[in-house]
Parts: structure tokens; sequence; C-alpha cells
């Protein structure tokens, strides 16, 4: 079982950068659970799933497709803070009420099946970042409401088991890393075996590097039943798409080693042209359409947009 008893003295077993989530112990059967919100700056692959093998040198395939992958960044606000408080029975207070009920009868339902005693909780959403604005909300209240479950009844659960519970990670898993860990993010896609995409890379940010946000939270992008549709259509495209060939480089060869050697420059051309190839793959879809078809112009001092948006982010020296 991927439950086990939760300590809350013992060490982390993993490096944590800003935007990591964490946690308090009030006091027994009390737990405060806080995490950052994501960024995401692009896809490194969209292949559609009728193409089960790239070619190789000779023009055969024989290479193993693996989709999706990208890479993102954490960050520490706006953010999220969870209380989950063992009591009688079931209540939730706070923002995004249907949202956590939904969260915690998912978890139920689990623990119930695999016969884990799971107590009723009060839990409260004590701070929120805006969701369906290209911050990863979502995932990250997901996991706060899990884990602050978990650990107010004495237990816990690798981030990696709990997201899909909640129905997180089906393409993106750098909102799960970056709840354990933090800082850039780099995942590398998947096979049709994998349950998650592979965590690749892990890097803390450069802490005189600030991240500025725009977004008017009263105009959500694209989300639910319409972002399922957009990639069942990418997903279903008849030949794939060679765009996003050149995100691997920009990842790879661009966005990692610029961070390393703090080429801030570097960084937000590698980010700028990874977060335009993706847009221009979603170009047909409300959300990335205008910032694909106007480029800088659109984005203005901007170098991206998270997501479907409509979050714009710049990265400036403090």
């Amino acid at each position: 079982m991927p439950i086990h008893l939760f300590d809350p003295l013992a060490p982390a077993i993993f490096p944590r950068y800003s935007g990591a989530s964490d946690f308090q112990r009030i006091s027994k059967g009390i737990v405060r659970v806080t995490t950052g919100s994501r960024l995401h700056f692009g896809f490194l692959n969209l292949t559609p799933n009728n193409i089960p093998f790239w070619d190789d040198l000779n023009g055969n395939p024989t290479l193993p497709v693996r989709r999706f992958g990208g890479i993102g960044l954490m960050i520490p606000n706006p953010g999220i803070s969870v209380l989950a408080e063992v009591s009688n029975s079931w209540s939730y207070q706070g923002g995004h009420v249907q949202r956590v009920e939904e969260c915690a009868l998912k978890l139920q339902a689990y623990c119930e099946k695999n016969n884990i005693p799971l107590k009723p909780c009060k839990v409260i959403v004590e701070k929120s970042a805006p969701h369906h604005v290209g911050l990863g909300t979502g995932t990250q209240l997901a996991l706060a409401v899990g884990k602050s479950l978990l650990l107010a009844n004495g237990f816990d659960m690798p981030t990696k088991e709990l997201g899909p519970i909640f129905g997180r990670g089906n393409r993106s898993a750098i909102g799960l890393y970056g709840f354990d860990h933090g800082g850039l993010i780099v995942e590398g896609g998947k096979t049709k075996e994998d349950k998650i995409s592979p965590l690749i890379s892990n890097l803390p940010w450069p802490s005189d590097w600030q991240i500025e946000l725009h977004y008017d939270s009263e105009k959500p992008g694209v989300h639910g039943v319409e972002e399922v549709n957009a990639f069942k259509e990418i997903m279903n495209a008849p030949k794939d798409n060679e765009l996003l060939s050149a995100n691997s480089r920009n990842a790879l060869l661009g966005i990692l080693p610029a961070i390393v050697s703090k080429d801030l420059e570097a960084v937000r051309k590698y980010i700028f042209d990874m977060n335009m190839r993706t847009g221009r793959v979603f170009e047909p879809f409300e959300g990335k359409e205008a910032a694909a078809k106007s480029g800088s112009k659109e984005l203005g001092n901007f170098c991206g947009q998270s997501s479907w948006g409509p979050v714009k982010f710049q990265i400036r020296k403090s």
C-alpha cells in the first residue's frame, strides 16, 4: 500500500526549493498544508496517438514515442493554505467548497476501498490562488486537501500516488513534482505504460530573479470539457506537429544551462520561443490563439503565458 505512518519529525527526503509545499502540525489531529502556484512554460511533445514510434536515422520507426513532457516553475505566491482538523463529521469552509468536498469524497472512496481508516475532518481553505488562469491551482488545491487530510489522520502518501486519486497528472506532472520539490521542474513525457511522467530535472530558481505576473481572474482560460476536447483533437491529428520538435532543445540546451549560468536574457528568449511554439499548436483554440498569432506584440513586455492563461509572466532581476 502507498500509505505509510506519518512522522512529523522526519527530515525531508529530497531538496525543497521555493514554491514547494510545507506543513505545520498545530497539534494532534490538526495540520496546515501550504503550497505555491505553477507556471507552465510549454510542452516538449504532442505526437498524435496513432504514431507509436519515431523514425531512427535509417527512417525505420523504432524509437518509442514519449508524449507530453514539459518544463515549468513553482512560485510561492499566489499560493494555497489548507487546514484540516479531525472532527466528528465532515465539514468544509473557505473558498472553493465544492471542489474541496469533491477531493475529500475521492480520498474517502480510495481509503474505504483499501481499508485505510480515515476519520472525518473539518477542512478550511484559508487562502487560494485563482482557478483557471494558468497557475495550476486545481492540482495544488487537490494535493493540499489530500495531504492535510492524511496528515491530520497520522498517515501520509507519496504525491505521485495521491495525485491520480484526484485525476491529476494525466498530461502534465509538473504540478505533482512541484508540490514536493518546488523550483524549476522538467518532466520527461509518458509512454503508454507510464502512469505519471518521470521527473528529469529539478533546479533551484535564482534567488535574485523575480517573477512578475499579470492576469485578470475575471477572464478564465480554457478548462474542463473544452480543454479535454482540445487535447483530444490535437492527439488525434493525422500527422505529427513539428513545431514542438525544438522544445526539447529549448529545455535541455537552452533554459537549463542558462539557469545554471544565470544568463537571464537567454532564459527569457528560450522560454519565449518554447511558449510561442506551444501556443501555435493550440492556435485554433480560444485562450492561446491571440498570443500565438500576435507574438511579442500580444505578450508586450512579458516573456510567456502560462498554460491556457490568461496569466502572463516576466522575469526580472530584483
